[in-house]
């Protein structure tokens, strides 16, 4: 009786096994038996692998603490892609505030601002030619002036010469030399001077002046050439400081000069 009571409980137990997949574990195949011999099985405690110092129990290895998986720390789970990498700045050229060549390139130039300073450069080398030619100590100096009060262009040459030709004589002269000087490489006559002004204000290949016969003819009514003769410095320091100006426009007569003494 008693041997078909233990043949009886391996058959059962051995149905269990086959029939059920949980058998396959040792633990649960002692469950079984157990339970088939009518003892409540015992709870077995499962070990608990600890986390990693500061992770939270729900974290998943490997990840970085205070972040859970699939979500980064202080954002929602829409959130969860990362910040593109910003691209570095370039570093900005600093700004040109005072770049005086691009200022000046938007200045118009206009045909009397190029007749001007032919004038004064015109003017420059034929004084320092006399001065050369009278082998003057100090350089002469010149200057082609607007004077917008009376709408007149006023050139100015100065000689240092002694006392002897600081005369209303040597101004004549000092002055027909300059205007000689000025006008050599015009057509030589009467016209000489009214075209050298027209070409003065008339930049190469320029027409404008070409179509107004006149332009250097109402040029000469407009500009003034004045010529002085000063004490140079070891006179005024002996007490000499006469000076004679002469003045009119390049094709005055003697007679029509201008005269100033100043003392």
């Amino acid at each position: 009786m008693v041997l078909l009571l233990v043949i009886g409980a391996s058959l059962t137990s051995a149905s269990l096994t086959s029939a059920n997949p949980i058998s396959a574990n040792p633990m649960n195949a002692s469950a079984a038996v157990m339970a088939a011999e009518g003892l409540s099985p015992v709870a077995v405690p499962v070990s608990v692998e600890a986390p990693p110092h500061g992770a939270s129990p729900g974290a998943s290895p490997g990840a970085s603490p205070g972040a859970s998986s699939g979500t980064s720390s202080g954002t929602s789970g829409n959130e969860a892609t990362p910040p593109a990498p910003q691209r570095p700045v370039a570093p900005q050229r600093p700004q040109r505030s005072n770049d005086i060549l691009r200022r000046l390139q938007r200045e118009p130039l206009t045909l009397f601002d190029w007749g001007l300073a032919n004038l004064e450069r015109d003017l420059h080398r034929a004084s320092l030619q006399l001065g050369q030619e009278d082998f003057a100590n100090v350089p002469p100096r010149s200057s082609a002036t607007y004077r917008w009060r009376d709408g007149r262009i006023r050139l100015s040459a100065s000689f240092f010469v002694p006392a002897a030709a600081r005369t209303t004589q040597g101004c004549v002269v000092q002055f027909r030399r300059l205007v000689d000087a000025l006008v050599a490489e015009a057509p030589q006559g009467p016209d000489a001077a009214s075209w050298y002004l027209g070409s003065a204000f008339q930049p190469s290949g320029h027409f404008w002046t070409s179509r107004f016969e006149d332009t250097g003819a109402k040029l000469l009514q407009v500009v003034d050439l004045r010529v002085s003769l000063r004490a140079p410095s070891y006179d005024k320091l002996a007490g000499d400081t006469r000076r004679i100006d002469c003045s009119g426009p390049l094709n005055a007569a003697e007679e029509a000069l201008r005269f100033e003494a100043i003392s």
